[in-house]
């Protein structure tokens, strides 16, 4: 493995990927950034780069049936938990399963596992060629009661799909979110 660390960002993905001859189609894209990783997905897709499967980290804290994302802004000098930590919200991050379901599908992707705090998509092209279909492929309930059904008894493995914000926190301001 020729493993590589540097702190990206929606504005230097596109350049890293470049940079180490990064081909537009590859096998594995793995996401975790702890923020913009929704961002990070969409500014390559829009560079041309088509992994087969995608692995991302969506937001645990995020009711999993609402569409939303964390904003991301280049003029703070923020690093990965893109604005939560300039106000009261540091549990705040990514995106909702929803939201990176919509992203996933809109770039031509489908959502076939949750495991644990990561989604994996996998380009449909890939799914047609191979004739592959999951249970609960596409269905952000379905996906989530099965990570359940799997986990059950067994702690840390999932944290559940929250169904609403945490207990004594309200939805954050809206300039907060996408």
């Amino acid at each position: 493995i020729n493993l590589k660390r540097h702190h990206v960002t929606p504005d230097n993905v596109v350049r890293f990927l470049r940079s180490y001859e990064v081909p537009a189609e590859f096998d594995f894209f793995s996401l975790d950034t702890d923020g913009n990783q929704w961002l990070l997905w969409m500014k390559a897709h829009q560079a041309g780069y088509r992994p087969r499967i995608v692995m991302i980290e969506f937001g645990t804290d995020l009711p999993y049936d609402e569409d939303v994302a964390v904003r991301y802004s280049a003029h703070q000098q923020v690093h990965q938990l893109c604005l939560t930590h300039l106000g009261r919200m540091p549990w705040l991050s990514s995106a909702s399963i929803t939201s990176l379901l919509r992203l996933g599908n809109s770039l031509g992707y489908s959502l076939v596992h949750l495991g644990g705090v990561d989604l994996t998509f996998v380009r449909r092209d890939v799914l047609a060629e191979k004739q592959l279909r999951f249970p609960a492929q596409d269905d952000a309930a379905g996906l989530c009661a099965l990570a359940d059904y799997q986990a059950n008894g067994r702690l840390g493995l999932l944290k559940s799909c929250p169904r609403s914000w945490p207990i004594g926190r309200e939805r954050p301001p809206q300039d907060l979110l996408t």
